[in-house]
Protein backbone atom coordinates (compact mmCIF):
# COMPACT_ATOMS: atom_id res chain seq x y z
CA UNK A 1 0.00 0.00 0.00
CA UNK A 2 2.89 2.38 0.71
CA UNK A 3 4.20 2.11 -2.83
CA UNK A 4 0.72 2.55 -4.32
CA UNK A 5 0.12 5.61 -2.14
CA UNK A 6 3.41 7.21 -3.18
CA UNK A 7 2.94 6.57 -6.93
CA UNK A 8 -0.68 7.69 -7.18
CA UNK A 9 -0.23 10.72 -4.93
CA UNK A 10 2.91 11.87 -6.77
CA UNK A 11 1.28 11.43 -10.18
CA UNK A 12 -1.77 13.37 -8.99
CA UNK A 13 0.35 16.32 -7.81
CA UNK A 14 2.37 16.42 -11.03
CA UNK A 15 -0.77 16.20 -13.16
CA UNK A 16 -2.40 19.00 -11.17
CA UNK A 17 0.57 21.28 -11.90
CA UNK A 18 0.61 20.40 -15.61
CA UNK A 19 -3.14 20.85 -16.15
CA UNK A 20 -3.67 24.07 -14.17
CA UNK A 21 -5.61 22.26 -11.46
CA UNK A 22 -3.32 23.31 -8.64
CA UNK A 23 -6.09 25.18 -6.72
CA UNK A 24 -8.31 22.10 -6.73
CA UNK A 25 -5.43 19.88 -5.63
CA UNK A 26 -4.50 22.32 -2.85
CA UNK A 27 -8.10 22.32 -1.63
CA UNK A 28 -8.07 18.51 -1.66
CA UNK A 29 -4.91 18.51 0.44
CA UNK A 30 -6.50 20.71 3.08
CA UNK A 31 -9.88 18.97 3.22
CA UNK A 32 -8.69 15.35 3.19
CA UNK A 33 -7.68 15.46 6.87
CA UNK A 34 -11.10 16.83 7.80
CA UNK A 35 -12.76 14.10 5.73
CA UNK A 36 -10.62 11.50 7.49
CA UNK A 37 -11.80 12.70 10.90
CA UNK A 38 -15.45 12.69 9.73
CA UNK A 39 -15.13 9.15 8.41
CA UNK A 40 -13.41 8.04 11.61
CA UNK A 41 -16.27 9.46 13.68
CA UNK A 42 -18.75 7.54 11.55
CA UNK A 43 -16.73 4.36 12.03
CA UNK A 44 -16.42 5.12 15.74
CA UNK A 45 -20.16 4.79 16.28
CA UNK A 46 -20.47 1.73 14.06
CA UNK A 47 -17.51 -0.10 15.57
CA UNK A 48 -18.59 0.75 19.12
CA UNK A 49 -22.04 -0.75 18.55
CA UNK A 50 -20.97 -3.91 16.74
CA UNK A 51 -17.93 -4.51 18.94
CA UNK A 52 -20.21 -4.47 21.97
CA UNK A 53 -22.62 -6.95 20.38
CA UNK A 54 -19.80 -9.19 19.18
CA UNK A 55 -18.36 -9.30 22.70
CA UNK A 56 -21.71 -10.55 23.98
CA UNK A 57 -21.70 -13.24 21.31
CA UNK A 58 -18.10 -14.18 22.08
CA UNK A 59 -18.87 -14.78 25.76
CA UNK A 60 -21.62 -17.27 24.90
CA UNK A 61 -18.96 -19.66 23.59
CA UNK A 62 -20.81 -20.26 20.31
CA UNK A 63 -18.18 -18.46 18.27
CA UNK A 64 -15.55 -21.01 19.32
CA UNK A 65 -17.24 -23.60 17.07
CA UNK A 66 -17.10 -21.18 14.16
CA UNK A 67 -13.42 -20.58 14.93
CA UNK A 68 -12.67 -24.30 14.65
CA UNK A 69 -14.38 -24.41 11.24
CA UNK A 70 -12.41 -21.39 10.02
CA UNK A 71 -9.13 -22.96 11.15
CA UNK A 72 -9.86 -25.92 8.88
CA UNK A 73 -10.64 -23.53 6.02
CA UNK A 74 -7.26 -21.81 6.42
CA UNK A 75 -5.47 -25.17 6.34
CA UNK A 76 -1.70 -24.99 6.78
CA UNK A 77 -1.84 -21.31 7.78
CA UNK A 78 -3.73 -22.21 10.97
CA UNK A 79 -1.38 -24.92 12.23
CA UNK A 80 1.26 -22.38 13.23
CA UNK A 81 -1.34 -20.22 15.03
CA UNK A 82 -2.86 -21.99 18.02
CA UNK A 83 -4.50 -18.81 19.37
CA UNK A 84 -8.23 -19.60 19.35
CA UNK A 85 -9.27 -15.95 19.91
CA UNK A 86 -7.94 -14.77 16.56
CA UNK A 87 -9.82 -17.51 14.69
CA UNK A 88 -13.05 -16.55 16.43
CA UNK A 89 -12.55 -12.98 15.21
CA UNK A 90 -11.74 -14.22 11.69
CA UNK A 91 -14.89 -16.35 11.74
CA UNK A 92 -17.13 -13.46 12.79
CA UNK A 93 -15.57 -11.22 10.14
CA UNK A 94 -16.17 -13.69 7.33
CA UNK A 95 -19.70 -14.51 8.56
CA UNK A 96 -20.66 -10.83 8.59
CA UNK A 97 -19.25 -10.38 5.09
CA UNK A 98 -21.13 -13.40 3.74
CA UNK A 99 -24.39 -11.97 5.13
CA UNK A 100 -23.70 -8.57 3.59
CA UNK A 101 -23.35 -6.83 6.98
CA UNK A 102 -20.37 -4.69 5.96
CA UNK A 103 -20.35 -2.48 9.07
CA UNK A 104 -20.59 -5.48 11.38
CA UNK A 105 -17.61 -7.09 9.66
CA UNK A 106 -15.20 -4.25 10.45
CA UNK A 107 -14.72 -4.66 14.26
CA UNK A 108 -13.93 -8.42 14.20
CA UNK A 109 -11.86 -7.89 11.05
CA UNK A 110 -9.74 -5.23 12.76
CA UNK A 111 -9.40 -7.44 15.84
CA UNK A 112 -8.37 -10.42 13.70
CA UNK A 113 -5.82 -8.34 11.78
CA UNK A 114 -4.17 -7.13 15.00
CA UNK A 115 -4.04 -10.62 16.53
CA UNK A 116 -2.73 -12.28 13.37
CA UNK A 117 -0.04 -9.63 12.87
CA UNK A 118 1.20 -10.26 16.41
CA UNK A 119 2.20 -13.81 15.42
CA UNK A 120 4.92 -12.71 13.01
CA UNK A 121 5.44 -14.30 9.59
CA UNK A 122 2.87 -17.14 9.95
CA UNK A 123 0.26 -14.64 11.11
CA UNK A 124 1.00 -12.25 8.24
CA UNK A 125 0.45 -15.06 5.72
CA UNK A 126 -2.93 -15.80 7.32
CA UNK A 127 -3.71 -12.05 7.35
CA UNK A 128 -2.97 -11.86 3.62
CA UNK A 129 -5.45 -14.68 3.00
CA UNK A 130 -8.04 -12.97 5.19
CA UNK A 131 -7.65 -9.72 3.24
CA UNK A 132 -7.98 -11.51 -0.10
CA UNK A 133 -11.17 -13.21 1.12
CA UNK A 134 -12.56 -9.86 2.29
CA UNK A 135 -11.61 -8.16 -0.95
CA UNK A 136 -13.19 -10.88 -3.07
CA UNK A 137 -16.67 -9.64 -2.16
CA UNK A 138 -17.72 -12.95 -0.61
CA UNK A 139 -21.42 -12.20 -0.11
CA UNK A 140 -24.56 -14.32 -0.17
CA UNK A 141 -26.66 -11.19 0.37
CA UNK A 142 -25.14 -8.36 -1.76
CA UNK A 143 -27.26 -5.68 -0.11
CA UNK A 144 -25.88 -2.50 -1.74
CA UNK A 145 -26.05 -3.59 -5.37
CA UNK A 146 -29.43 -5.26 -4.88
CA UNK A 147 -30.88 -2.21 -3.16
CA UNK A 148 -29.70 0.17 -5.92
CA UNK A 149 -31.07 -2.15 -8.58
CA UNK A 150 -34.43 -2.40 -6.83
CA UNK A 151 -34.69 1.38 -6.52
CA UNK A 152 -34.41 1.91 -10.29
CA UNK A 153 -36.59 -0.86 -11.70
CA UNK A 154 -40.13 -0.21 -12.94
CA UNK A 155 -41.61 -1.11 -9.58
CA UNK A 156 -39.00 1.00 -7.82
CA UNK A 157 -41.14 2.39 -5.02
CA UNK A 158 -42.58 -0.96 -3.93
CA UNK A 159 -39.22 -2.71 -4.24
CA UNK A 160 -37.48 0.00 -2.24
CA UNK A 161 -40.02 -0.18 0.57
CA UNK A 162 -39.86 -3.98 0.59
CA UNK A 163 -36.06 -4.06 0.76
CA UNK A 164 -35.92 -1.33 3.42
CA UNK A 165 -38.32 -3.36 5.56
CA UNK A 166 -36.35 -6.56 4.98
CA UNK A 167 -33.07 -4.86 5.92
CA UNK A 168 -34.62 -3.32 9.05
CA UNK A 169 -36.15 -6.65 10.16
CA UNK A 170 -32.85 -8.48 9.54
CA UNK A 171 -30.92 -5.94 11.61
CA UNK A 172 -33.40 -5.99 14.49
CA UNK A 173 -33.56 -9.81 14.54
CA UNK A 174 -29.76 -10.05 14.48
CA UNK A 175 -29.37 -7.77 17.50
CA UNK A 176 -32.29 -9.40 19.32
CA UNK A 177 -30.93 -12.92 18.81
CA UNK A 178 -27.48 -11.89 20.05
CA UNK A 179 -28.93 -10.34 23.22
CA UNK A 180 -31.27 -13.27 23.89
CA UNK A 181 -28.51 -15.82 23.26
CA UNK A 182 -26.25 -13.95 25.67
CA UNK A 183 -28.92 -13.91 28.38
CA UNK A 184 -29.71 -17.63 27.92
CA UNK A 185 -26.00 -18.46 28.17
CA UNK A 186 -25.71 -16.65 31.49
CA UNK A 187 -23.68 -13.72 30.11
CA UNK A 188 -23.86 -10.38 31.92
CA UNK A 189 -25.05 -8.72 28.73
CA UNK A 190 -24.66 -5.06 29.66
CA UNK A 191 -21.16 -5.49 31.08
CA UNK A 192 -20.06 -7.52 28.05
CA UNK A 193 -21.49 -4.89 25.71
CA UNK A 194 -19.62 -2.08 27.48
CA UNK A 195 -16.37 -4.04 27.41
CA UNK A 196 -16.68 -4.73 23.69
CA UNK A 197 -17.74 -1.15 22.93
CA UNK A 198 -14.59 0.16 24.65
CA UNK A 199 -12.46 -2.13 22.48
CA UNK A 200 -14.28 -0.85 19.39
CA UNK A 201 -13.60 2.78 20.34
CA UNK A 202 -9.92 2.10 20.86
CA UNK A 203 -9.66 0.32 17.50
CA UNK A 204 -11.51 3.09 15.65
CA UNK A 205 -9.17 5.81 16.98
CA UNK A 206 -6.16 3.91 15.66
CA UNK A 207 -7.58 4.02 12.11
CA UNK A 208 -7.35 7.81 11.69
CA UNK A 209 -3.82 7.98 10.15
CA UNK A 210 -4.56 5.25 7.60
CA UNK A 211 -7.95 6.75 6.69
CA UNK A 212 -6.46 10.21 6.27
CA UNK A 213 -3.76 8.87 3.94
CA UNK A 214 -6.27 6.95 1.85
CA UNK A 215 -8.64 9.92 1.54
CA UNK A 216 -5.72 12.21 0.67
CA UNK A 217 -4.77 9.92 -2.22
CA UNK A 218 -8.34 9.61 -3.52
CA UNK A 219 -9.06 13.35 -3.18
CA UNK A 220 -5.92 14.27 -5.10
CA UNK A 221 -6.69 11.71 -7.81
CA UNK A 222 -10.15 13.20 -8.34
CA UNK A 223 -9.05 16.85 -8.09
CA UNK A 224 -6.11 16.45 -10.47
CA UNK A 225 -8.06 14.52 -13.08
CA UNK A 226 -5.97 11.36 -12.63
CA UNK A 227 -9.08 9.25 -12.00
CA UNK A 228 -10.69 10.43 -15.24
CA UNK A 229 -7.42 9.84 -17.09
CA UNK A 230 -7.18 6.29 -15.74
CA UNK A 231 -10.75 5.61 -16.86
CA UNK A 232 -9.89 6.70 -20.41
CA UNK A 233 -6.57 4.84 -20.53
CA UNK A 234 -7.94 1.61 -19.10
CA UNK A 235 -11.22 1.58 -21.03
CA UNK A 236 -9.77 -0.97 -23.54
CA UNK A 237 -9.63 -3.35 -20.56
CA UNK A 238 -13.40 -3.69 -20.81
CA UNK A 239 -13.05 -5.33 -24.22
CA UNK A 240 -10.58 -7.87 -22.84
CA UNK A 241 -12.99 -8.68 -20.00
CA UNK A 242 -15.98 -8.90 -22.38
CA UNK A 243 -17.64 -5.93 -20.70
CA UNK A 244 -19.50 -2.99 -22.27
CA UNK A 245 -17.36 0.15 -22.41
CA UNK A 246 -20.04 1.99 -20.44
CA UNK A 247 -19.00 0.00 -17.35
CA UNK A 248 -15.41 1.35 -17.50
CA UNK A 249 -15.85 4.20 -14.95
CA UNK A 250 -17.31 1.87 -12.36
CA UNK A 251 -14.71 -0.83 -13.11
CA UNK A 252 -11.91 1.62 -12.27
CA UNK A 253 -13.59 3.31 -9.31
CA UNK A 254 -14.92 0.25 -7.47
CA UNK A 255 -11.61 -0.90 -5.88
CA UNK A 256 -10.81 2.65 -4.77
CA UNK A 257 -13.96 4.29 -3.47
CA UNK A 258 -17.35 3.01 -2.39
CA UNK A 259 -19.13 6.36 -2.83
CA UNK A 260 -17.55 6.96 -6.25
CA UNK A 261 -18.49 3.52 -7.54
CA UNK A 262 -22.01 3.91 -6.14
CA UNK A 263 -22.37 7.22 -8.01
CA UNK A 264 -21.12 5.51 -11.20
CA UNK A 265 -23.65 2.70 -10.67
CA UNK A 266 -26.52 5.15 -10.28
CA UNK A 267 -25.38 7.02 -13.40
CA UNK A 268 -25.44 3.76 -15.38
CA UNK A 269 -28.97 3.04 -14.14
CA UNK A 270 -30.10 6.55 -15.09
CA UNK A 271 -28.68 6.35 -18.63
CA UNK A 272 -29.24 2.72 -19.60
CA UNK A 273 -31.77 1.35 -17.13
CA UNK A 274 -31.38 -1.24 -14.40
CA UNK A 275 -32.76 -4.04 -16.59
CA UNK A 276 -30.30 -3.48 -19.45
CA UNK A 277 -27.21 -5.65 -19.86
CA UNK A 278 -25.05 -2.74 -18.72
CA UNK A 279 -27.24 -2.30 -15.62
CA UNK A 280 -27.18 -6.00 -14.77
CA UNK A 281 -23.40 -6.21 -15.11
CA UNK A 282 -22.94 -3.11 -12.95
CA UNK A 283 -25.28 -4.50 -10.27
CA UNK A 284 -23.51 -7.86 -10.11
CA UNK A 285 -20.09 -6.19 -10.10
CA UNK A 286 -21.11 -3.89 -7.25
CA UNK A 287 -22.53 -6.73 -5.19
CA UNK A 288 -19.66 -9.18 -5.71
CA UNK A 289 -16.64 -6.92 -5.21
CA UNK A 290 -15.12 -4.73 -2.52
CA UNK A 291 -13.37 -1.39 -2.03
CA UNK A 292 -9.95 -3.01 -1.97
CA UNK A 293 -7.81 0.02 -1.11
CA UNK A 294 -10.12 1.02 1.76
CA UNK A 295 -10.10 -2.50 3.23
CA UNK A 296 -6.33 -2.75 2.96
CA UNK A 297 -5.86 0.66 4.58
CA UNK A 298 -8.19 -0.05 7.51
CA UNK A 299 -6.95 -3.53 8.38
CA UNK A 300 -3.24 -2.97 7.80
CA UNK A 301 -3.41 0.41 9.54
CA UNK A 302 -5.06 -1.12 12.60
CA UNK A 303 -2.51 -3.95 12.68
CA UNK A 304 0.45 -1.60 12.18
CA UNK A 305 1.58 -3.54 9.11
CA UNK A 306 3.29 -1.44 6.42
CA UNK A 307 3.97 -4.19 3.87
CA UNK A 308 2.07 -7.35 3.04
CA UNK A 309 3.47 -8.69 -0.26
CA UNK A 310 1.01 -10.36 -2.56
CA UNK A 311 -2.22 -9.37 -0.82
CA UNK A 312 -2.96 -6.33 -2.99
CA UNK A 313 -1.97 -8.03 -6.26
CA UNK A 314 -4.05 -11.15 -5.58
CA UNK A 315 -7.00 -9.00 -4.47
CA UNK A 316 -6.91 -7.02 -7.72
CA UNK A 317 -6.59 -10.25 -9.73
CA UNK A 318 -9.64 -11.60 -7.90
CA UNK A 319 -11.51 -8.40 -8.76
CA UNK A 320 -10.65 -8.65 -12.46
CA UNK A 321 -11.73 -12.29 -12.46
CA UNK A 322 -15.04 -11.23 -10.93
CA UNK A 323 -15.48 -8.59 -13.64
CA UNK A 324 -14.68 -11.15 -16.37
CA UNK A 325 -17.28 -13.59 -14.99
CA UNK A 326 -19.84 -10.74 -14.89
CA UNK A 327 -19.26 -10.24 -18.61
CA UNK A 328 -19.79 -13.95 -19.28
CA UNK A 329 -22.98 -14.57 -17.32
CA UNK A 330 -24.88 -11.27 -17.62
Amino acid sequence: MGRVFFILTTLSLILALLTNRAPSAASALLTSAESGVSLMLTLLGTMTLWSGLMEVLLRTGDVAKLGLLIRKLFGRHSRALPDADCWEAVGMNLAANVLGLGNAATPPGVSAAKQLAAHGEPGLRALALLLVLNNSGLQVLPTTGSFCWACTTKSAKKERIRMEKAAAVTLILTVLLILLRGKCAGVEVYGAFLSGAKKGMDAARQLLPALTGMLLMLSLMNASGLTALLVRLLSPLTAILNLPQEVAPMLILRPMTGSGSLAALQEIFAQYGADSRVGRIASVLMGSSETIFYTMSVYLGAAGVKKLPGALGVSLLSYLTCAWVCGLIC
